[in-house]
This record gives C-alpha cells, structure tokens and sequence, in this order.
C-alpha cells in the first residue's frame, strides 16, 4: 500500500517555518507571562486575606484578654475589621459569640494555627482557628474573611487574559508573516537576481544600500562572486580568441605550402624543399603553443599538485643558462653572482620559468648585447634576478606582459617569434610556489626581471 505523506518538511518554504516559529515562540512568552501574572495576582490576594486575618485575630485576643464580657464586643468601639466573620467557642464547646451569623460550619479543632481556604457552596473564604487561653479562660476563636469579591476578580481577570492571549496570537501570527516577508525580501531579490544571469548576460547586480547586516553582506558576497565570474568568462573567451588566432596563422600557412605541394612541388625540387621546411617550421611552433596551452590548462585545475622536491637552486641556474648558451652563441649570458642555497620546490617548473625569461631576454637583446643572472638569499626567500640591456618594454605595456597572448608589439609579426603565453606561465609557476616576480624595465636600456621563492628550512 503506497504511503501518502500529509507532512513533508522538505516543501515547507523558510517563510512558514520563521512564521511558525516566531509565532509559537511569542504565543508561549504571552501565555507563560499571563499564567505567571495570573498566579502572582492570586497569591497577592490570599497574603492580604491573610494579613486582614492576622490583624483581626490579634485586636481580637487584645479585647478578651482585657474585657470580662464577651458580649460587650462591639466592633463599633474595637479595631476589629466589620468584614470578618467571627466565632467564639468556649472549651466546652459552646458558642459565645458570633459575628455575621456564623455563615461558615467548620469543626473549631481542626487546623490550629494555620489558614485554609474553604471552598462551600456558594461560599468561598480563608479560615483561621486558634485556641486562646488565660488564666482559667479557654477560648477557641474562628475567623474567616469572604474571597467572594476576590473569585469574580479573578474570574474576570481569567476571561480577560484568555482573550487579550488569543488577540496577541493572532497579532503575532500576522506580525510573523509581515516581518518575514520583509526580512526575506532582499533573499527573493537574489533568487530573482540570479535566475535573470545567464552565461551571456553577467550584467545584473543586486542592490547594497541599507544597514551593514547579514542580507547586505550576502549580496555583496554575490555581486563578488559575479565579477569574478564575468571575469573568468572574459577571460576565456579572450583565451580561446587568441588561441583560435594563434592557430590560424600556422594552419593557413600549412594549407598554403600544401597547395603549393599539390600543384608544382612534385616537379619543382626547390618548392617542394621551402613547403617541407615551412611546414616543418610551422607543425614545430603549433606543437609549442600546445604544449604551453597544456600548462595554462594546470592553471585553471585548482586540484593540481605540484610535485615537490629538494635541491640546489644555483645548481638548476647553471644547467639553465649551460643549455641556453649551447643554442645560442649571442648575446652573451653571464652569472654574476650565484649563491648556493637548497630550495624544496617543483625543479623542472621553476627550470622553465629561468628559461622562459632568459628566452625574452634573447629575444629582445642584439647579438652585441649582455644578459646578467644572479641570485642571493635573504629572509628564507632566494631572490633569482635576470637583467638585460636589449630594448625594453614601454610604460604602456609594462602593466599587461603577463597577460595570456599579450605582445608589446601590437601588430603580431612574425619578426619575433613567440606565442604571448611565457611570461604568464611564468607568473602562475611562481605564484603557485607561493613566490613573487617582478619587472622594471625602460625603453632602449633593458628589462630587469626579479623571482622571489621561499626556502623551506631543512633539518
């Protein structure tokens, strides 16, 4: 038999829950504060009854221990309080006196001492029996004051509360569903925000103003959250433009030298020798931009793991600038100063970020020209520092070097080649070592490029 579920909690909206819950929560602070009050005011009652009671008892037992006869009790002349009701037993159990007829028929032994509230009939009062003696007199006295007029008190007092408590859950509920409304109005405002955002619509953001609470800074969380992905998506679409870009260059020129092929190649030997060396040429510089777009992809992995070891950061520099030095004659590459430290790091990264700026270096300095290598320690960090006296990078470009697929030369020639992608693997390697790098550089005296990696301390 399938089960049919009256109560899901999984639909209830936040709405409902805050309502019932303010509601509840207040309802039972109204009841609670009444029952208390109510009880308060009772026992507030019966404590007078029972000072009334007291007083009486004492001007009582003043008179007849002063007064011969009984029957001179006049309350006109005593201060005993008219509204009490009285009764004198002898120990005989005869009654002496009685004041207001008596309206009460309780056993004159029972309770010495001690006030009780008799409840009979129509009749509702606080009793007080005690026994009296004096020289040979014995005396049992009983007084009683009405709670009549106290009852209706409470009694009315009882409906009152009851309604003013039904009004007050009333106004409570309503209450709960005006402020939450209210309160989760900015919330309905995300939820409307952000399903109006779409990949191609980044546009909307959510409005801040008002006092500096939890809401305010959740929008301001969300507008964050927004810029950084309008960025992100900015970016890629940069990315893939400058690739897409990148790519056709080497392909058209590839496709051309093909079709060159196709039509003299076979016969003309020296066509077939410069489209086989084009082509060459071009499949060389598209499998570098690939290679460096897989490193950009370990970028954007944010689960990546750098594989970390120990060794000799002078000793990589060597091995570095030995290698470039085989491939290039000039200009010439110098290691001023190389100190040796040990360094835990990925070494084959930290290699090619060496590589990609002595590459720049190279790039940008005539045959004539000098690059300077050095390194120092200092503070836990090894400062790596690579200075060339080529032709510099202007102000204006300075900024955005290490952007994917930036070139200070605008129009892309091919005069120096390169995909725009070094310095910017260059930056995420450093960075992701927790290191810094830094450019000063002017137009016509030189790039200096500075690394800054910390020395995890060994034992």
């Amino acid at each position: 038999m399938k089960r049919i579920k009256y109560f899901d909690n999984r639909k209830i909206s936040i709405t409902f829950k805050i309502t019932a819950m303010y509601s509840i929560m207040l309802s039972f602070m109204i009841i609670l504060l009444s029952f208390v009050n109510f009880k308060v005011v009772d026992f507030m009652l019966f404590e007078t009854s029972k000072a009334q009671l007291n007083e009486g008892s004492k001007n009582l037992h003043d008179f007849l221990e002063s007064e011969e006869n009984i029957s001179d009790l006049l309350f006109e002349t005593t201060n005993i309080n008219s509204d009490l009701h009285i009764r004198i037993v002898d120990k005989d159990g005869t009654t002496v006196y009685q004041h207001k007829n008596g309206e009460f028929n309780i056993a004159y032994d029972t309770n010495l001492n001690a006030h009780q509230v008799i409840d009979e009939g129509d009749l509702d009062f606080v009793l007080l029996n005690e026994v009296i003696t004096f020289g040979d007199k014995t005396f049992y006295t009983q007084i009683a004051i009405d709670m009549d007029e106290s009852e209706d008190f409470m009694n009315m007092m009882y409906r009152s509360l009851i309604g003013i408590n039904t009004v007050g859950v009333i106004i409570s509920i309503i209450a709960g569903i005006y402020l939450t409304k209210k309160m989760l109005k900015p919330i309905e405002d995300i939820t409307e925000t952000a399903n109006n955002i779409s990949i191609h619509d980044l546009s909307e953001r959510l409005h801040t103003s008002g006092p500096d609470d939890e809401i305010k800074r959740l929008a301001r969380t969300f507008n964050d959250m927004i810029d950084r992905l309008e960025k992100a998506i900015d970016k890629q679409k940069r990315f893939v433009s400058d690739a897409s870009h990148e790519l056709r260059t080497p392909i058209s020129v590839i496709q051309g030298y093909a079709n060159l092929l196709d039509r003299w190649g076979k016969k003309d030997e020296a066509v077939l020798d410069e489209s086989v060396k084009a082509i060459k040429s071009e499949a060389e510089n598209m499998k570098t931009l690939f290679e460096q777009l897989l490193v950009l992809a370990k970028e954007d992995d944010v689960n990546h793991v750098l594989e970390s070891e120990k060794f000799y950061m002078n000793h990589l520099i060597d091995e570095a600038v030995r290698e470039l030095k085989v491939i290039h004659k000039s200009p010439e590459i110098k290691i001023k100063n190389n100190a040796e430290v040990m360094i835990e790091a990925e070494p084959k990264s930290i290699k090619q970020v060496i590589r990609i700026i002595l590459d720049n270096s190279l790039k940008y300095t005539d045959d004539k020209g000098l690059i300077e290598v050095e390194s120092e320690t200092y503070n836990h960090h090894v400062r790596v520092v690579i200075t060339d006296n080529g032709m510099g990078i202007s102000e204006e470009d300075l900024p955005y070097i290490f952007d994917r697929f930036y070139r200070a030369d605008k129009s892309r020639s091919k005069e120096k080649s390169g995909t725009g992608l070094g310095l910017s693997i260059a930056k995420w390697i450093v960075k992701s070592h927790k290191g810094k790098i830094y450019v000063k550089s002017e137009m016509g005296k030189g790039t200096e490029i500075t690394i800054e990696l910390p020395v995890k301390q060994t034992q």
